[in-house]
């Protein structure tokens, strides 16, 4: 069964201008290895201090079990209310090469915050130093670690959300696949933030803008390192059983040109007879929990993420 709901916005103001070479330019110029490093292309902005807690949140990393050598994560633990709370499992956007705990710290604080669960962060190996499978098996790593240390960290192991932004909304409804086919461990919940679900060029991966599809190519190509595009945990959208899998959130931004290959997504989790609901955020880009001029869209979008883990959505 699917259910959508839509989220008026008025149309954005205009980003400042920039004074430093674009982004398909510096990704094009390290491709050709005009640059030796991927400090310029990581560069970004982080989103500081626009979230204030309405109850007193810990926040500690630690380092735990990756797929090849440990990683980092940060932890979010809210007052408790409860002897065992929800969890979220939270993975960063970024398309597989940027992005980290930073970007996404204020709406892993605020997701923390109203719904009372403890949400844990993910700093998974970036390609293309680490290409597929590193980064997505980092993650499933942790999750097994927050499953196995479920009683130690005070939460409900049958009460874990998967979750991410962007590539990490790839790697959430990927390790949905993962989870179910392993049978090791268990989800209750995927919540999905404009995720990226296809790196087959006929999906159209980058949307129909020239600039935005040749540095989705270049990053998807660094990500894949030589793995096929069409295994279903790394393109969810080609899996052929799309059974079985945890209720689904999933949030669409109207502006965003993964938008189509979402919306396939959702009718075929639903024709595979899950539950799902779709949120479109109207006038709204990709990336909005990390885009300064969308504050009031990263609340928005947190509390509805509570209220779903609190299955009051």
């Amino acid at each position: 069964m699917m259910h959508t709901i839509h989220r008026p916005y008025p149309p954005l103001g205009a980003l400042p201008p920039t004074t430093g070479p674009s982004d398909i330019q510096l990704l094009v110029d390290y491709q050709r290895g005009h640059r030796e490093d991927m400090a310029a292309i990581r560069a970004e902005q982080v989103l500081t201090g626009v979230y204030t807690p309405q109850r007193p949140i810990s926040c500690w990393e630690q380092t735990v079990p990756g797929y090849r050598e440990e990683v980092t994560v940060r932890l979010y633990r809210p007052q408790a209310e409860a002897d065992a709370t929800p969890a979220v499992l939270y993975m960063h956007g970024g398309a597989w090469c940027k992005g980290s705990i930073d970007t996404t710290h204020e709406y892993c604080l605020a997701l923390a915050d109203l719904s009372g669960a403890l949400v844990v962060s993910v700093a998974y190996h970036l390609a293309p130093e680490f290409p597929y499978p590193h980064g997505i098996e980092d993650c499933y790593q942790v999750l097994c670690w927050m499953w196995k240390q479920a009683e130690v960290l005070g939460i409900d192991r049958e009460d874990i959300t998967l979750s991410g932004d962007s590539a990490g909304g790839n790697f959430s409804a990927g390790l949905s696949l993962m989870v179910r086919d392993r049978g090791e461990v268990s989800v209750k919940n995927q919540i999905l933030l404009y995720p990226g679900l296809s790196m087959r060029a006929e999906d159209g991966v980058g949307g129909r803008d020239p600039d935005a599809m040749l540095s989705m190519q270049i990053v998807v190509d660094w990500y894949l390192g030589g793995a096929a595009s069409q295994q279903p945990y790394i393109t969810p959208l080609a899996a052929a059983d799309l059974s079985g899998l945890p209720r689904t959130l999933l949030a669409v931004a109207a502006l965003d040109g993964m938008r189509f290959c979402q919306r396939t997504y959702a009718q075929a989790i639903e024709q595979a007879g899950n539950m799902i609901t779709v949120v479109e955020f109207e006038n709204t880009p990709h990336g909005f929990i990390c885009d300064h001029r969308c504050l009031q869209q990263l609340e928005d979008m947190a509390s509805l993420a509570a209220d779903f883990i609190r299955e009051k959505l």
